[in-house]
């Protein structure tokens, strides 16, 4: 059987709905081997085989494309937010209508199931078009960003391998390009042949195998309607999944956005660092992996060597929480008893540690925020207290002593080791190479147990 009639998805004179699918599909996949190719490069062996080797953007990526973007995009995360869910509301009714089209379809010819394909295109032009403008928006602002609608996490390697095809630079959108990608997302093509043909190549094995050697090979005949039947079923069930994963896709993109900015806005929140500090004297627990309390700061009385000294000290630490996972310090409350004694003169004091930071350590300043916040004590007087708090950071953290020695220490349990900067590079080489504030989940009220983590490193 012909199964090679394809051709009128594409028409030269105007782009149809179907014709824009194999355009978005193929921006999409072009942007998805580029980051593969990024993250990737490879190093020569002694033989004539080349390795794979992860690069300096791939450490920076990780294993996760859309926790990658969504970090890069927190300065603009509510317009991302808004961009993505008008997206997934668009895909959605995408989604819906073509469950309904292969629900109530009824196969007749192959030529008829393509222009029915190219019909639903049309009538839901105006839901691609929003999707395309999604797409184009991500490409706008990255030209790999579009790959976090295609990603592993989402889709899994078949079913990114069987959408997937080379896109050589300077390749051309002509009518047979985009016809060739369009017929990906339609689900009239697979990973190695049109669907059509999988489909009877799978019958006609079947048929085969059915067939007693006694009566010989000829006994099988192929039921074209069959074929026919199972052909528009496969067709549109790949044509269901694309729109279904390209929404789950959205949701993982908008989930993690949101949890993205949870964690921003609790950095904010001086309610949710005065229920911390209000728990932890209530509670009286041992210091954490991801806290540290302070009565207040030697560095902050102290003079000459002595300060110098204490600014290093005080440094250290909050390096040891960058080279970890991160972590606050809770500045104005006493460890023994706990009392909530305050700090005065915050205003001041916080100028001193911003250039203590700045003059002891490479710690970026996006990898910090300092506030003063004003907490009720027990008897119900406002005392203001600093909160400190310190990002996971993508690079090993360093901080010099008044003899410019070079220190990397890390943040274990309530303690802190010293390491040096290679094998801590390599550590950190293993995990996402983005800062993150993911320690905060441990202290929300929900998660807080003030239980330290074993020791990953």
């Amino acid at each position: 059987m012909d199964w090679t009639s394809t051709g009128c998805i594409v028409h030269a004179s105007s782009r149809t709905g179907s014709d824009q699918q194999g355009a978005l599909h193929l921006e999409i996949v072009r942007a998805t081997n580029q980051m593969q190719s990024a993250k990737f490069g490879e190093m020569p062996t002694h033989g004539q085989a080349r390795l794979n080797v992860q690069t300096a953007f791939g450490r920076e990526v990780g294993g996760d494309e859309i926790a990658w973007w969504v970090n890069r995009s927190a300065a603009d995360l509510e317009q991302f937010t808004a961009a993505t869910a008008k997206a997934l509301d668009a895909l959605q009714r995408l989604m819906q209508d073509s469950r309904t089209l292969r629900r109530e379809y009824e196969a007749t010819t192959y030529e008829q199931l393509i222009e029915d394909l190219r019909r639903f295109c049309d009538e839901h032009r105006e839901d691609i078009e929003i999707f395309a403008a999604f797409v184009e928006w991500l490409g706008q602002r990255h030209p790999m960003a579009p790959s976090i609608l295609f990603t592993y996490r989402v889709w899994g390697n078949t079913r990114i391998g069987d959408r997937s095809f080379a896109t050589p630079d300077g390749v051309a959108e002509t009518d047979d390009v985009l016809l060739k990608s369009a017929e990906y997302p339609l689900g009239l093509r697979g990973r190695l042949m049109l669907t059509a043909r999988e489909v009877e190549l799978e019958i006609s094995a079947a048929i085969a195998d059915s067939v007693d050697p006694e009566y010989g090979a000829g006994a099988g005949i192929i039921q074209y309607d069959l074929i026919r039947q199972r052909v528009a079923l496969e067709v549109l069930t790949r044509f269901v999944t694309y729109f279904e994963q390209l929404r789950d896709s959205c949701r993982e993109i908008l989930g993690e956005a949101n949890k993205q900015a949870v964690l921003e806005s609790l950095l904010d929140d001086e309610g949710f660092w005065c229920a911390l500090i209000a728990d932890v004297i209530a509670r009286d627990p041992i210091e954490t992996q991801w806290w540290d309390l302070k009565e207040t700061l030697e560095m902050w009385h102290a003079k000459g060597d002595a300060r110098q000294d204490a600014e290093t000290h005080f440094v250290e630490r909050a390096a040891a929480f960058a080279n970890a996972e991160g972590g606050v310090f809770l500045i104005g409350v006493s460890d023994k008893p706990r009392l909530m004694k305050g700090v005065s003169d915050a205003e001041n004091k916080i100028k001193h540690l911003m250039s203590v930071f700045d003059a002891r350590t490479n710690l970026p300043s996006s990898s910090i925020r300092v506030a003063a916040v004003r907490c009720a004590d027990p008897a119900g007087a406002l005392v203001t207290c600093v909160v400190v708090a310190v990002a996971r950071t993508p690079l090993p953290v360093y901080v010099s002593d008044k003899q410019n020695r070079f220190t990397y220490p890390v943040r274990r349990g309530p303690g802190l080791e010293r390491r040096a900067d290679g094998p801590l590079r390599e550590i950190k080489s293993k995990q996402p190479q983005v800062q993150d504030w993911e320690f905060l989940r441990h202290l929300t009220a929900a998660e807080r147990s003030f239980t330290p983590p074993a020791d990953t490193a």
